[in-house]
Formats: structure tokens, sequence, C-alpha cells
């Protein structure tokens, strides 16, 4: 659990504790990243970093959480009454651009993935849904209209927050 950061300084240093989180987590993985990793690269005390964060794992779902944040947002840019492919296409393209502009992210998201989303699997299951399915009737005509061999038993709600 983040605990409360009203101050200028406290707000740095969270910012502080977040970027240094990131370089560890992207490098390292949630496993192989330990909170004096992350204080080193912070360059402030372990006591401090915990001072901000409860755990190593409020540290990450802070960072995943933050980073749905803007993973979500090429979905929301889907447009319902838009040509399926060219929506598609326009989604991925997005996609691609903002791997290429945040790589660290990109490397976070995709280890998370990778190991099984044990720490997103709360929100996929809740923020992700909710934001699919206001989206969901070009996720159906795609599935439907490219996909329909491939993907018969994928729920579309888990389809494009996976692309990246």
């Amino acid at each position: 659990m983040v605990k409360r950061d009203n101050t200028r300084i406290q707000r740095k240093n969270k910012i502080i504790i977040l970027e240094a989180a990131l370089d560890v987590f992207s490098k390292q993985g949630f496993s192989g990243a330990t909170l004096d990793q992350i204080a080193k690269q912070a360059g402030l005390s372990k006591p401090n970093i915990l001072y901000y964060f409860n755990s190593k794992e409020a540290i990450h779902l802070c960072l995943l959480q933050r980073l749905l944040k803007e993973w979500l947002e090429p979905l929301q840019q889907l447009n319902p009454n838009g040509e399926p492919i060219s929506e598609i296409i326009g989604y991925v393209q997005r996609k691609l651009e903002m791997s290429k502009m945040y790589p660290r992210e990109s490397k976070l998201f995709a280890i998370e993935i990778l190991q099984g989303a044990k720490h997103l699997k709360q929100f996929i299951k809740s923020d992700i849904k909710i934001s699919i399915m206001v989206h969901i009737s070009p996720i159906k005509t795609i599935r439907n209209t490219l996909f329909v061999k491939l993907l018969k038993s994928v729920d579309e709600t888990f389809i494009f927050p996976f692309l990246f």
C-alpha cells in the first residue's frame, strides 16, 4: 500500500523510488529484484523506501497500475464504428510506438505476462475488462472476421491488452 505523500520532498522521493524500481524490475523481474537493489538505485536507504511503500510487491503493483493506465490508452482510442482492420492496424501501430517510447515499461509488462501475469490478474479481471467491454463491438468484429478459427475459445477481453 502506498503511504501519503503530501510534501514536495515526499513526491520527489516517490518518483525517485518508482524510477529506480522500474530500472530494477525491468532488468531483474519481480523475483530477481530486491528492496536493497531498489534502494541502492534510488540512492535512498531501505527504511526510507519502506516509508513510502510497505513492500517490494507494493512498489511493483504501483508500477503496473501506472503502466496499465498508459497501456490501455490505445484500446480506448478504438472506434466502435470504425472499419475493423483499420482499427486493429491503428491499435497495433500505437502499441508499437509506445513500446519504442517506453522500453523499460514494455519490458516490465512483458516479464509480467511471461511469468503468468501473477500480479496483474486482479486488474485483468476488473479494470481491463471494464475498459474492454466499452470497446467490445470492434473487438468482436475483428475476432469474427479475422481470427475466428484461431481464437474460438479465447475471451476477447484478454486479447488486446497483451499486444505490445
